[in-house]
């Protein structure tokens, strides 16, 4: 199972998570390094416990392999995501569980490769993000792990959902569904040599166009 799509540190890394799927029982959480990490899943379950110090929320995350992930707000946040919810979460360590790196395969870009517990440890939720995207969640993983800054493809999926002409909205999201354009767009610079030559470039360009595209039609619309 594929849990986390994403490493600050090496964009190309996943974590992987052994096992059988999980019910709410037996979920799997992993044990990581302090580096964040990226996870994708639908809300399970959400709960609230009151404790002497102040609330603490919890909640499930379904992977796109049906494992579920266990996670909590160190802090309140200040909104909480709704069940069914597909969403992104940064998660931080826990001091829990046995972590080990597989380079069989591509032995430049290991594979975390992190075993099921018996102690089920909870992650530390360090920000969370609703996807407006009508993708498959497995879909999404593979977009997410491509993207050099993932709060970028947010904006381009907010983006999208802003045009008010539904058959633009939807002709922009088939476009991005296939996969051979999406993930080489995504990941190239805008240039070889001057504006967004970095990798993500191009993608962090044209979302940087149409948000100003988007605020000078709204200023428009405003003078009339």
């Amino acid at each position: 199972m594929i849990a986390v799509v994403k490493k600050n540190v090496d964009s190309s890394a996943s974590l992987t998570v052994s096992g059988s799927p999980a019910s709410a029982s037996d979920s799997v959480t992993p044990s990581m390094s302090h580096q964040s990490r990226l996870i994708l899943g639908i809300v399970e379950s959400l709960s609230t416990r009151r404790l002497i110090g102040g609330d603490r929320h919890f909640l499930l995350l379904k992977t796109a392999e049906g494992h579920l992930v266990r996670a909590r707000w160190s802090e309140p946040p200040g909104l909480m995501p709704n069940l069914g919810d597909l969403i992104r979460i940064k998660v931080s360590a826990v001091s829990h569980g046995r972590l080990s790196l597989d380079t069989s395969n591509e032995p430049s870009h290991p594979t975390a490769v992190v075993h099921p517990i018996q102690e089920n440890p909870w992650l530390d939720i360090r920000q969370w993000q609703a996807i407006q995207a009508p993708y498959a969640l497995s879909v999404l993983e593979r977009l997410y792990q491509a993207a050099e800054h993932v709060e970028v493809l947010d904006r381009l999926w907010s983006l999208i959902h802003r045009i008010p002409a539904a058959c633009l909205r939807e002709w922009l999201f088939e476009v991005f569904a296939d996969l051979s354009f999406s993930q080489p767009f995504i990941q190239v610079p805008a240039s070889h040599y001057h504006h967004h030559s970095e990798t993500g470039g191009l993608l962090q360009h044209s979302v940087e166009c149409g948000e100003w595209v988007a605020q000078v039609a709204v200023g428009h619309t405003e003078c009339q």
